[in-house]
């Protein structure tokens, strides 16, 4: 990516990255509720969300978000690294394999409840079934899709 930027230093790009469903869905969420419940209430927010990668790593190790309201009730910076229960990620690649001993504190805010529900999906919707231990989660949801 840096390649990029030097070569081409006005060019403006898109920039994607693969979060694991575990930062995403169970400490990501809390804060764009904390984002969306202020916008909800009137407020107007900037709200920035930056992956971080170590040199020239294929997965980013976690994402910073921030947000700060215009009349500062709502203000937060946090770094989430990007982890999944019971998942070693070898970021440099982009593999994963299965490693028991990745435990992961589940904050209390997060949402049990939450699941996935791609039914946009053309070849039948994706959908997370279980839900992660707490306080320490030590292996992933289970995923499958139905027809």
């Amino acid at each position: 990516m840096l390649e990029i930027l030097k070569k081409y230093p006005s060019t403006h790009f898109l920039l994607n990255f693969t979060e694991t469903d575990f930062t995403n869905q169970m400490l990501q969420t809390i804060y764009e509720t904390e984002v969306r419940h202020a916008i909800e209430h009137g407020k107007h927010v900037i709200f920035q969300a930056t992956p971080i990668f170590r040199n020239n790593e294929t997965i980013a190790r976690g994402i910073n978000l921030q947000a700060l309201s215009t009349d500062g009730t709502l203000n937060f910076n946090v770094y989430l690294f990007n982890v999944e229960p019971g998942i070693r990620i070898n970021y440099q690649d982009g593999t994963t394999m299965v490693d028991n001993s990745q435990q992961i504190p589940v904050p209390f805010a997060a949402d049990d409840d939450y699941e996935i529900d791609k039914s946009n999906e053309a070849d039948g919707p994706i959908k997370a079934t279980g839900k992660y231990s707490r306080p320490i989660a030590d292996r992933p949801r289970q995923y499958y899709r139905s027809y």
